[in-house]
């Protein structure tokens, strides 16, 4: 099996996906997870969605080096940490939490596009590891002056 879609379950917790070696997909939106863990096994796993939980905390993603795409939106997660040897993430939504500055990135991944859409990011500082990258920004506190002086340097969407 390469697609497991749990979506809608009432899911408390991620467990006995171990037999699932094979998955590239996996989608477990709109369950009450409120802990990234029970994924060791899925190394081979390419996209991963796990919007609208309860997730705090960004960890337990070390191990799923492939990884290309990774969907945590809508949740409560105040700060961006735990992705940095997530070399192959090209798309990264963080819409909809609670994040207040941009940090935690890594200027060897291959991040083409990042949503940080209503957070509560009031600055850009830590965003030039982002350099290159298409970041949307809009529903975010941020002073038009410092968006202003970045928008050649990255492709900005803040309205």
């Amino acid at each position: 099996m390469e697609f497991l879609d749990l979506s809608d379950n009432k899911i408390l917790e991620i467990n006995e996906l171990d037999k699932f070696t094979n998955l590239e997909e996996l989608k477990l939106r709109r369950n009450k997870i409120t802990e990234i863990k029970g994924l060791e096994s899925l190394s081979k796993l390419l996209y991963l969605d796990l919007s609208s939980n309860r997730i705090s905390e960004i960890k337990g993603l070390n191990h799923l080096k492939k990884l290309g795409s990774l969907d945590l939106s809508r949740n409560i997660i105040e700060e961006i940490k735990g992705i940095k040897d997530l070399t192959e993430l090209w798309h990264l939504n963080l819409s909809n939490n609670k994040i207040n500055e941009i940090k935690g990135f890594n200027s060897q991944q291959k991040i083409q596009k990042v949503d940080l859409v209503n957070n509560q990011i009031s600055s850009i500082k830590g965003i030039e590891t982002l350099y290159g990258s298409k970041v949307l920004l809009f529903g975010n506190p941020i002073p038009q002056e410092e968006l202003d002086a970045i928008k050649d340097k990255v492709d900005l969407t803040v309205d």
